[in-house]
């Protein structure tokens, strides 16, 4: 998570932003963006992984990251959780010059080149002088820096790095605060109802001694239970590489996490496996395996398409041998069928002997149940 969490400044404040690689756009919070920066008319609809569409209102900001500081048009939303979702749109360079010359010409400073030509220097009636190959220097700025960036970065002004923006002159790195985001997302349990559900949740009573007996020197298990700033985590004593500590899930909000897992669009209905995979390296209960088998077989969705498997194939057994016609018959009915007759007819009753294979055809006009 660390690696994807950068330093910018949004309006002259400086913030903490999360990037967000399935993001089209960048998403500022409301508090951060004044009245009058709000885009008249203009919005911008949002699909979330839930595949629920919301329209929010668009506004121009001035946005400082990674060396480059210009005019940028952002999604306004109060409901994310962090200050801003940096999108994929920040990913190319070209913003950064269309928003600068807007910005410029807000201003009324015309338009600057680093590099004059000799054929501006021709039409000027310049001198050219060919020795000279000096070049304007780029404004120093001092502070001290948080994160280096290549040149590469630099130069592209890559999201997915680890780079940070040099503070305003004059001012010190920003002390970030503990990273506060909700543990299961936007319209999930909030961190006090998690750690509340924890310390109540019945089914959990195990965990919470194992995790007392933990803090007293005691070790039961392949795997430790302890509690971290008011959670209950999991993990291996020995710990393979990759591995990472669980939170241990109380039974309030475990469909929940099912749901997220198995259900939401972007899940894609998962079989019992992958679905599994994807959540024993995050969370941890009791019976969880049993659980999700039993999610991924009662879901509608897959049974519908079939996708839940154990389906058995019947076993063939031999009829007897039918010796007298009309002994043993085959019944069953066709229809509806258009139009009907012209007595009203409208079904079928197909009778078949199965000693002969000799068909009757009763035509019926309607059918009623057996009283």
């Amino acid at each position: 998570m660390q690696k994807y969490r950068q330093q910018l400044l949004i309006n002259g404040t400086r913030i903490e932003g999360l990037r967000d690689t399935g993001a089209s756009v960048t998403m500022v919070t409301e508090k951060l963006v004044s009245p009058g920066q709000y885009l008249t008319g203009k919005t911008y609809t949002v699909t979330n992984a839930d595949n629920q569409r919301k329209v929010h209102p668009m506004a121009m900001v001035t946005l400082e990251w990674g060396g480059v500081n210009g005019l940028k048009q952002v999604v306004v939303s109060s409901n994310i959780p962090v200050d801003c979702l940096l999108g994929n749109d920040l990913e190319s360079s070209a913003w950064a010059e269309v928003e600068l010359k807007t910005h410029a010409a807000m201003l009324g400073i015309p338009e600057l080149v680093c590099v004059k030509t000799r054929a501006q220097c021709k039409a000027q009636g310049e001198k050219v002088e060919l020795e000279s190959g000096k070049m304007a220097q780029p404004t120093k700025r001092t502070g001290k820096s948080v994160g280096k960036p290549t040149a590469t970065q630099q130069k592209k002004g890559n999201l997915s790095s680890q780079e940070e923006v040099l503070p305003s002159e004059g001012t010190e790195p920003l002390e970030l605060e503990p990273y506060q985001v909700e543990l299961l997302g936007p319209g999930g349990p909030s961190r006090e109802e998690l750690c509340k559900g924890q310390e109540t949740c019945p089914s959990l009573e195990g965990l919470r001694q194992q995790a007392a007996e933990e803090s007293k020197g005691k070790k039961n298990g392949t795997h430790r239970v302890y509690w971290e700033d008011g959670l209950l985590y999991t993990e291996a004593r020995d710990p393979k590489p990759g591995a990472t500590r669980r939170v241990v899930v109380p039974q309030l909000f475990r469909e929940f996490i099912l749901t997220l897992a198995h259900d939401i669009p972007l899940a894609g209905h998962l079989g019992q496996t992958k679905t599994w995979e994807r959540l024993v390296n995050h969370f941890y209960w009791p019976n969880m395996s049993n659980m999700v088998k039993e999610f991924c077989l009662s879901c509608p969705t897959c049974q519908a398409s079939g996708k839940t498997g154990g389906h058995p194939k019947a076993p063939l057994i031999p009829l007897p041998v039918v010796g007298v016609p009309f002994e043993r018959v085959g019944v069953d009915i066709v229809g509806p069928l258009e139009p009907p007759t012209a007595s009203g007819n409208m079904y079928i009753l197909v009778v078949v002997d199965h000693a002969t294979r000799y068909p009757e055809a009763i035509p019926l006009g309607r059918l009623l149940p057996l009283q």
